[in-house]
């Protein structure tokens, strides 16, 4: 799917600004989907109207992509592969977010993300005191979000030509079959942003993977992997590659349960407040004596004193007594958190 869709991008005019790829605007608490879609689409047309940006959304991409390729593109909207979904769109920022209802008011929610960076540039949070007011929210809150952190212009691309991720991870898989053959590859996701620098006088370009593997015994493993080209009269070719250890999972199946996301969330909610936002992150870490999964969240919830708090890597655990039992939320603590002054 990536090399149509950078194929289809390619193929439009370049303008110089740089390319800011809008991810669904997410419905929380009391918020329906259309209204959501709807308060998405008045954040687009504020984008575009900055004038700063090249703005692409999932709804651009989908109207030239087939039903098919537009289903792998709306599974890659966790988090953890946002950064990946921008180098495949081209986009140099990508723009995701939240709206959620607290009491008699909406709570808009935004995030900035620097692919080439692979961190968050800016959060902007924002009372919103109805539907109506949803056009001037939009404006008001991608002012703040872009005002300060976006320059005027900047790279039209988070990776403007091959190799990129996409390249990465096929080299990486030749590779590791090579020299790995006993551990087979069950996925690969980039780990950051590439880099590109000078390697004994020669231009090379890296990238961070996160790869995991099945051994012939079923023991499953995750490893870091780093990926590097370089670039020999005017052409690029794979030059090395390497790895090192991350973590063990668990050998029987004792994967996280489907509704993660909702235990975490009730979870949350009973020991700190409210949750407007909580989103988990995609490498939970394995506990086999305890059968525990550990997440690092990214967490948004109106506490018990009334006030708003954004965490963006909070921690929280669930647990169960073995494989096939019920799951049940342990603990949680905040961390890095910022509280966010509601409207009177």
């Amino acid at each position: 799917m990536h090399a149509l869709l950078l194929a289809l991008l390619a193929a439009a005019a370049p303008s110089g600004k740089p390319r800011l790829a809008f991810i669904d605007l997410t419905p929380g608490a009391e918020v329906s989907k259309e209204v959501a879609q709807a308060a998405g689409e008045q954040l687009v047309v504020a984008l575009s109207e900055t004038g700063k940006f090249d703005v692409i959304t999932k709804g651009d991409v989908k109207a030239i992509l087939g039903y098919e390729a537009q289903a792998q593109l709306l599974g890659c909207g966790e988090a953890s592969c946002m950064v990946d979904l921008g180098g495949a769109l081209g986009a140099a920022y990508l723009v995701s977010g939240s709206l959620s209802r607290l009491g008699g008011q909406l709570q808009l929610v935004l995030s900035l993300i620097d692919v080439n960076k692979a961190t968050v540039g800016r959060r902007v949070a924002l009372p919103v005191s109805g539907d109506a007011a949803l056009p001037q929210a939009a404006r008001e809150a991608v002012s703040k979000l872009t005002g300060e952190v976006v320059p005027e212009s900047g790279p039209s691309d988070a990776c403007p030509s091959p190799p990129c991720a996409r390249e990465a991870i096929a080299a990486c898989k030749r590779w590791w079959e090579k020299e790995w053959e006993a551990l087979t590859i069950v996925g690969v996701v980039p780990a950051g942003p590439w880099d590109q620098f000078l390697h004994e006088k020669i231009p090379a370009r890296t990238f961070p993977l996160i790869v995991r593997t099945r051994a012939r015994n079923g023991a499953r493993s995750e490893y870091f992997a780093s990926v590097r080209f370089k670039k020999v009269e005017g052409d690029w070719y794979f030059d090395e590659a390497g790895m090192r250890h991350l973590r063990e999972l668990p050998i029987s199946a004792d994967d996280p349960p489907a509704d993660a996301d909702r235990l975490l969330a009730e979870g949350w909610a009973l020991s700190h407040g409210k949750v407007v936002k909580l989103t988990p992150g995609k490498y939970p870490d394995y506990d086999r004596e305890a059968h525990s999964w550990s997440y690092v969240l990214d967490v948004t919830y109106k506490a018990k004193d009334g006030k708003t708090r954004i965490c963006p890597r909070a921690e929280a655990k669930i647990e169960h007594a073995a494989a096939g039992k019920p799951w049940k939320y342990v603990a949680g603590r905040e961390m890095n958190c910022e509280e966010v002054l509601d409207a009177p």
